[in-house]
């Protein structure tokens, strides 16, 4: 109760200010936590972690307690895109639940999720910002597997070699020398999509195959 109350009081205040600035409106599915999926016109806002549902000329705002995930096609980016609200990864800020976009999908999921930063800023303009998807440095980016959240540099300082090792040939072409942090972030972008790849096409070969990437479960301290 006295959280729906707080939802409420935050939409009240920050209402007239969204009524000050164009909202980027994107087709797309909100599915929430009731199995309830409602199709229509999606805005998210990152900071606020508030979902805006429009149909015809109705307009409704969704906090991340009352929703499962959502898909939309993002007209700036011209690509689909795809968030879940995570309730258990312990890596995030605050430890509170997120939204978290996914990168990448298969053996190895990867998403980000908005880095927190001391100034609010302003809410209400914070959302699907053109300027705000291209900076590496605005998202934290986790790797997901089984049970287990690693930050991606933890990630590949502590699971990657032994996973190279099993596709090494395959892999070693995707290699690059990266020249910066974007260059970096990219290429580590494809070598788990290949990855992913590899071993889909492997369990797909042989089906009673057992799970190719098992750890235990991480402290969940060493993100920063």
């Amino acid at each position: 109760m006295k959280k729906g109350l707080l939802f409420m009081l935050f939409i009240g205040l920050i209402s007239n200010t969204w009524a000050a600035y164009a909202i980027n409106w994107n087709p797309g599915k909100l599915t929430l936590r009731n199995g309830v999926e409602l199709q229509g016109d999606l805005n998210f806002n990152w900071k606020a972690d508030i979902v805006q549902y429009r149909q015809e000329d109705k307009v409704k705002a969704y906090s991340i307690d009352q929703v499962s995930n959502f898909v939309y096609f993002d007209n700036q980016l011209n690509n689909l895109r795809k968030f879940v609200a995570i309730n258990d990864c312990y890596l995030l800020q605050h430890g509170r639940p997120q939204f978290l976009e996914e990168i990448a999908s298969g053996t190895l999921m990867v998403y980000r999720s908005l880095r927190i930063t001391h100034s609010p800023g302003n809410a209400a303009n914070f959302d699907m910002d053109g300027k705000l998807m291209k900076s590496t440095n605005a998202f934290v980016y986790v790797v997901h597997s089984g049970s287990e959240w690693l930050g991606l540099n933890e990630f590949y300082s502590q699971r990657w070699p032994q996973l190279m090792s099993l596709y090494k040939d395959e892999l070693k072409y995707y290699i690059k020398n990266p020249r910066n942090e974007v260059s970096r972030l990219v290429n580590r972008m494809v070598l788990i999509c290949k990855y992913n790849a590899l071993i889909a096409k492997k369990i797909t070969q042989e089906p009673s195959s057992a799970s190719y990437f098992t750890t235990d479960q991480t402290d969940g301290n060493n993100l920063r």
